[in-house]
């Protein structure tokens, strides 16, 4: 079994993630349209992330909370996705959240 990060995820942070994500990719140009998939299509609210994608998604989330702050808004639920995303623990994928490419 191969071992990733597991985040767990309530539907704000769902939201927040691919708010994120969406807007890195909008300012960067990068394709990273495969890991907002991931998110969106995550089985039991679980997504499975490799030390790659998690590094995107922490810094587009953090971009985003910059951006809040910025403009005056609280960054309180940016916060909680964000620590949740560095907190992640290395788990074991199950095979029935593997995505198969």
């Amino acid at each position: 079994m191969e071992k990733l990060r597991r985040i767990k995820m309530s539907p704000a942070d769902q939201r927040f993630l691919i708010h994120a994500i969406h807007d890195a990719t909008r300012k960067s140009g990068a394709d990273i349209y495969d890991l907002a998939n991931k998110i969106v299509n995550a089985p039991k609210m679980k997504v499975y992330l490799t030390s790659g994608e998690l590094s995107i998604t922490i810094h587009a989330v953090n971009d985003l909370r910059t951006e809040y702050i910025s403009s005056g808004k609280s960054p309180e639920g940016i916060d909680v996705v964000l620590l949740k995303l560095v907190s992640s623990k290395y788990r074991r994928v199950p095979r029935k959240y593997r995505i198969s490419t």
